[in-house]
């Protein structure tokens, strides 16, 4: 912002900034290009963030919970719910969704069976 503030009210040349501080041309005139469209407040400016859709929305993440808990694979839940399987494994690692434990699953007719 200091550089660019410098070359805007002609106190220096862009040439002198970057053979001084030993920066790129590039970030110089982007600076400059900042300072000029925006002034000093486009440095402190909070940077836009990108906002696409969520492919898993509320209920699709309810439904493919759903279908989660019933035994289906991730695939076959995938395939249901029209999303991409990496999207679904995905939300599975980071904790948004659960599968089943594999080992908690028992055989009708055992103890455990009966219990639950």
């Amino acid at each position: 912002m200091f550089t660019a503030q410098l070359i805007c009210q002609g106190q220096c040349k862009q040439s002198d900034i970057i053979r001084v501080f030993g920066v790129s041309s590039s970030s110089v005139k982007r600076s400059v290009k900042k300072y000029e469209s925006g002034g000093i407040q486009a440095f402190f400016a909070p940077r836009a963030v990108r906002t696409g859709g969520t492919v898993l929305n509320k209920q699709a993440k309810a439904k493919a919970q759903e279908l989660l808990n019933l035994g289906q694979s991730r695939r076959e839940v995938a395939k249901q719910l029209g999303i991409k399987y990496d999207t679904l494994r995905k939300a599975i690692n980071q904790g948004r969704l659960s599968e089943p434990d594999p080992q908690a699953k028992t055989r009708p007719g055992s103890k455990t069976a009966l219990l639950g």
